[in-house]
């Protein structure tokens, strides 16, 4: 199903059949409607949603296998390493909708597919404040033992806005990268330095034709994106616990994603090489894991 909310800053389209996913997003200006996540729903747009959430685990899991707790697990697709948990394509029971928020509700046990050893259940609020976009997540176990866990969002982002091959600055700061030798999006090795090109910590031109697709940990959960001609900024604001940020710059498409993220990709198997920036949470039997993440969009007066 599809709806949406919207106050005098904001408009954003919701598919709460398709993982409760924002389908796009636009700001407005004057009477103007700009889009600033692209319209999933436009046929030139080689995308199922312009935002998805990553539960109960975000990215890759190598080979779909992990031990836990002194037992093997094998997930389905191994073939893409059993990426992006299992909600983002299951539909969310809409709990509460007004103007300016949708609050949606997942359970697990709804699906007897579900691609994860553990029962749980999801909830995630939307809601707009004044010119943000919040949302807030929460995952809880209601399986009998601890699992690992972690979460995160999946943003794209128009490459122009107001104007054609428009420039875009990207600030974000993080520490390392994880290498991916294999090309495969699952870290090859511990992290290391970022190369300069791909290095956002200070405000950086996204090189539409510089591909990125990789994991960098150390963010500080904040950091904008910037179109100067369209003067309009995003910036985020994310819980401590999302510490870890994907980015995709991918040749040939109208978009990009930053995406801001709780677990390493391959953190399941990196938590059980005692590695310290897996990002992975232990969440005990009956608790309630909590993350949220704020789109803040400013727009200069024309």
């Amino acid at each position: 199903m599809t709806t949406h909310i919207e106050n005098e800053h904001l408009s954003a389209v919701f598919d709460t059949d398709f993982g409760a996913s924002i389908l796009t997003l636009e700001a407005k200006r004057k009477g103007e409607h700009i889009t600033i996540m692209p319209d999933a729903r436009d046929p030139k747009i080689s995308l199922p949603a312009s935002n998805f959430l990553m539960v109960p685990y975000s990215n890759r899991i190598k080979d779909g296998k992990f031990s836990w707790q002194g037992q093997d697990y094998q997930l389905r697709d191994p073939e893409v390493h059993s990426r992006h948990g299992d909600v983002r394509k299951r539909a969310w029971e809409v709990v509460e909708h007004s103007a300016d928020k949708l609050v949606c509700h997942f359970s697990s046990s709804t699906y007897a597919d579900i691609n994860w050893p553990w029962p749980f259940t999801a909830d995630v609020v939307y809601y707009l404040d004044g010119s943000a976009l919040v949302s807030e997540l929460t995952i809880t176990n209601v399986s009998e033992t601890a699992f690992p866990v972690g979460t995160g969002w999946h943003p794209f982002f128009c490459r122009s806005l107001c104007h054609k091959d428009e420039p875009v600055f990207i600030q974000m700061k993080t520490e390392k990268v994880f290498p991916d030798a294999n090309d495969d999006r699952v870290p090859s090795g511990p992290s290391e330095a970022i190369p300069t090109l791909g290095d956002f910590s200070e405000p950086r031109q996204l090189d539409p034709n510089y591909f990125i697709d990789d994991c960098r940990t150390g963010y500080d959960g904040k950091g904008s994106i910037y179109w100067p001609q369209s003067g309009i900024r995003v910036t985020f604001e994310c819980s401590d616990n999302l510490t870890q940020l994907v980015m995709f710059n991918p040749a040939d498409e109208p978009f990009f994603a930053v995406e801001p993220v709780t677990n390493a990709s391959n953190g399941i198997n990196k938590y059980n090489a005692g590695d310290n920036d897996s990002g992975i949470d232990i969440l005990n039997s009956g608790e309630t894991y909590k993350a949220a993440f704020t789109m803040r969009v400013d727009i200069e007066s024309k």
